[in-house]
């Protein structure tokens, strides 16, 4: 047996772990015991990393779509196919009719080689790396004026200030450390829509209605400014920031967030007077213009506590992190005349819907896949990519460690690495093919290059997005959110014996209460019924959601919702 070092392939956490290959076969993983984030340790989801790698249902010949049905072709024969429709669309309505989207699980290599296709052989400036709607690139998040925190920075922290972080769920390694700090005598101040477990061993947790982040977090800034208003005159943008946060005095803030006005003083206080505070936040855990708001009022809220403060964005993919330092579009990005699209990796959440209501729009679609996904089978031409076990390349981890990813073993037979279809794709277009090396090189200048630092503070007055309108026909607000057993779409997860085993079924939680109220017995299902549509599933009552509030892992609601009996 043989045991190779990698990294993990699901969430940003970046685990180190050994592949134990046998017989050309991973039959197991086990933690690195030196590794400085997973240290000796892994989530179950990495102690099954390795279990979808021998599935049967591993695409492994390439597809194309013939009338309604996906044929089986050659790889010559899919190349081809994928190359001409390429062209054919650049000829016919112009490069900007073509977009890329490279999912978060890619490595740095094959997310370049996606770009040079895009950019420098198709011409285009639609590219998606991670997400198709950044709220803030990598580069503007970290701009030199607030300091990014690491995982060793959670335990030396004397306050850790919970956004809507459940990161036992969503990071488990970091969740880990989380526990420690707590253990060491850090203390904690949370702020979420779900009373998650972390709340009751928090110094301060304010359960808030949902999507008000924004009002509280304004509201601490307007104590801010109360406290000590004259602090911060000579940075600019303070008056703006000082004008929009008048808007939210405790009382008001009270109001919105359905908090006590007490509560929000209290926990300005804690605030106030932490050394050196660690603010966490999961990326993607709302929508983009929403998610700029809250980033931007974080930033200015550790401007104003002033040296010793630190964030840490949690990015939810092995290397979302990479994917936003690659990425050069953000916010505003229009698909609307898009013919072509190529994913490298499978969308989820708001965006794989979103590709599937352009479906019927686009003259080709692209799909490179490890599984038959919602996105693979909507398809026209679908490649069969090898997994991390099968290919080489680099994660960039939450924290902005460069790891390796080294194969284990050959790629499984009928399918091919990433990088190798990209490269394939360059050279049936007629394009110069970069070398392994000049990607690996590159990559490394990219990522290796440090940010600005400080190069002049501002402030940054974002207005506050409000919350979703209710009434009495829709009452009800639907939030989403992670939990550890499940991953996006769940395609690896249900080609993971152990974690389909124990996955539960798919189901909305709401308030134990409005539950009864509607006469609604365990097992149950209901109708939740938007103005776009309706879905009929199992509803859970819990006691940990504030009323008019409805959450769920699994599916996703938008806008104001009505429950009723099904």
């Amino acid at each position: 047996m043989r045991n190779a070092f990698s990294t993990c392939n699901y969430c940003g956490c970046g685990c180190g772990l050994f592949l134990m290959e046998k017989d050309s076969r991973i039959i197991g993983v086990g933690p690195s015991l030196s590794h400085p984030v997973s240290q000796g340790t892994l989530c179950l989801k990495g102690w099954t990393s390795y279990q979808y790698i021998h599935s049967p249902s591993r695409l492994t010949q390439p597809l194309i779509r013939k009338g309604s049905n996906l044929k089986e072709a050659t790889w010559e024969e899919a190349l081809s196919a994928a190359a001409e429709g390429l062209k054919s669309a650049r000829q016919k309505f112009g490069p900007q009719a073509i977009a890329f989207f490279g999912a978060g699980r890619a490595t740095n290599e094959e997310l370049l080689l996606l770009q040079y296709l895009a950019e420098e052989v198709i011409g285009t400036r639609l590219i998606f790396l991670d997400s198709l709607s950044h709220s803030l690139s990598y580069k503007d998040l970290f701009d030199g004026k607030v300091d990014q925190a690491n995982i060793e920075d959670i335990g030396v922290s004397d306050l850790l200030v919970l956004v809507n972080s459940d990161s036992k769920e969503q990071h488990p390694a970091f969740s880990g450390q989380v526990w420690k700090a707590l253990d060491n005598g850090t203390k904690v101040l949370s702020f979420s829509t779900r009373r998650d477990p972390l709340a009751k061993h928090s110094q301060i947790h304010l359960q808030i209605s949902p999507f008000t982040e924004g009002a509280l977090l304004k509201g601490l800034i307007n104590l801010y400014f109360s406290d000590e208003a004259s602090r911060w005159g000579t940075i600019p943008g303070v008056n703006e920031l000082r004008e929009m946060a008048r808007d939210y005095s405790p009382q008001r803030v009270s109001q919105i967030c359905g908090i006590r006005e007490d509560d929000l003083r209290s926990a300005f206080s804690l605030l106030s007077s932490a050394r050196a505070p660690v603010f966490i936040y999961p990326w993607g855990s709302m929508e983009a213009t929403r998610e700029k708001a809250l980033i931007e009022d974080l930033k200015d809220l550790l401007m104003m506590k002033g040296e010793g403060g630190k964030l840490a964005i949690l990015y939810p993919s092995c290397n979302s992190r990479g994917a936003h330092l690659l990425a050069k579009n953000g916010i505003g990005q229009d698909l609307s005349q898009v013919k072509v699209l190529l994913l490298l990796g499978e969308p989820y959440g708001e965006d794989r819907r979103a590709i599937l209501s352009l479906r019927g729009r686009l003259d080709l679609l692209i799909s490179l896949d490890l599984f038959m996904s919602p996105t693979a089978e909507a398809a026209d031409i679908v490649f069969p990519s090898s997994s991390f076990a099968e290919k080489a390349g680099t994660f960039t981890s939450t924290e902005g460690r460069i790891q390796e990813i080294i194969p284990a073993i050959d790629p499984l037979r009928g399918t091919r690495p990433d990088a190798e279809i990209l490269t394939s794709l360059c050279a049936q277009l007629g394009a110069k093919v970069p070398s392994w090396e000049d990607v690996r090189k590159q990559v490394s200048q990219i990522l290796g290059t440090p940010g600005p630092r400080n190069s002049e503070m501002r402030f940054e007055a974002e207005p506050v997005p409000p919350p979703p309108e209710l009434d009495e026909s829709f009452p009800f607000t639907f939030v989403g959110d992670a939990v550890n057993l499940r991953w996006h779409t769940d395609t690896r997860v249900m080609k993971t014996p152990i974690l389909a085993r124990e996955l539960f079924e798919n189901y909305i939680e709401m308030n134990l209460e409005e539950f009864r109220d509607l006469g609604l017995r365990e097992g149950m299902t209901a109708k939740f019924i938007t103005r776009a549509g309706e879905v009929v599933a199992k509803v859970r009552p819990t006691e940990v959601l504030k009323k008019g509030t409805l959450l769920s892992s699994y599916y996703s609601l938008l806008g104001p919702v009505r429950v009723e009996r099904a």
